[in-house]
Formats: C-alpha cells, sequence, structure tokens
C-alpha cells in the first residue's frame, strides 16, 4: 500500500491581494474643484445705488448670487476667456508635466498593493493625496502668464492663481467607486 503524503493549502495572502488588485479597478480619484466647492455661491445683501452715489429710498437691499462659484473661477483660469483671462492651465499643467513622475507614483502605489503592503481604499487615498498636494503646489510654483498690470494693483502681487489662496486650497480629491 503506498503512503501518500498529506499536502496542507496555506494562503500566504495571495487571496487578499488578488482581491486588492481587483478593487482598484472598480475605484477612481477625481481631482480638482469638487462639486461641493462648485456649488458654493455667496449671497450677498446688496443695496440698489443712484447716481449719486447714495442708496435710492425706498429700495430694499436685495439678495444677489453674482458672485462667481470657485468651480467657475477656477474653470476660467484652467481654460481661460477669450480677450478677458489668459489660459493658466493648473491642473492639466501639472498633469502634463509631471507626467513621469505620476506615471513613477501609481507604478509605485500599485507595487505596494500588489506586495500585499497596502489594500485597494489606502492605494486611491494615497494617489488622491498625491494629486492633490501636486496640484496645490503646481499653483504656487507654476510658470503661468503674467498678471496684467490692473490685476497686480488691485491684489498687490504679481503672481498669478494666488489671490485669497481660496482657489488652491479648494482643490480636492475623491475617491468614486465605479
Amino acid at each position: 500500500m503506498a503512503k501518500y503524503t498529506a499536502i496542507q493549502d496555506k494562503d500566504l495572502g495571495l487571496g487578499e491581494i488578488r482581491k486588492n488588485i481587483a478593487a482598484l479597478s472598480k475605484r477612481a480619484v477625481k481631482v480638482g474643484i469638487v462639486e461641493s466647492e462648485g456649488k458654493k455661491n455667496e449671497k450677498k445683501r446688496v443695496r440698489v445705488i443712484g447716481k449719486n452715489g447714495k442708496p435710492l429710498k425706498n429700495r430694499k437691499a436685495v439678495e444677489s448670487t453674482e458672485t462667481p462659484t470657485i468651480a467657475e473661477v477656477a474653470a476660467w483660469n484652467e481654460y481661460g476667456v477669450p480677450d478677458r483671462i489668459p489660459r493658466r492651465s493648473f491642473i492639466r499643467g501639472w498633469t502634463d508635466n509631471k507626467a513621469e513622475h505620476i506615471k513613477a507614483t501609481t507604478d509605485a502605489i500599485f507595487k505596494k498593493v500588489a506586495d500585499g503592503k497596502w489594500d485597494a481604499d489606502d492605494a486611491v487615498k494615497r494617489l488622491g493625496e498625491f494629486a492633490q498636494d501636486g496640484i496645490k503646489s503646481f499653483i504656487r510654483t507654476g510658470d503661468f502668464r503674467p498678471n496684467a498690470d490692473r490685476t497686480i494693483e488691485r491684489k498687490k502681487s504679481s503672481k498669478p492663481l494666488i489671490d485669497t489662496g481660496t482657489m488652491r486650497n479648494s482643490v480636492r480629491y475623491e475617491v468614486v467607486r465605479k
């Protein structure tokens, strides 16, 4: 009678790694001015002013939504407005200028998942943080067309895309499950 050796199948983590790699295909990262920032549209109380510069009598202050959203300002800068605002692409500019670095980072992130060190959620979170930080940095350091003289006079700075810092600070990432 032949003797058989017992074989024990131990999962050393390959199943979990496969699961996380598959999960990556069901996630995406969006980076930019996310929709929630785009919906912020400050309402201001506005008084109707006469030609003499004084408020007109019998006119109540009215609600105005003329203040552009952060997303609108970002889009105007990203794509430009003919004859008004030059294109200062801070999102596409970052991806174009940093393409090799972005590829190396995504490869390194994938390797962490393949090595079993990170799960899919960790990976997309880190990718989002990397892109968010990269775009914010590019806004500060990018080589953009200079501001017009009247803009420099108004904001007391020649640095394009940075006035109050609101747009830069509104760059966010969000993880999307497909």
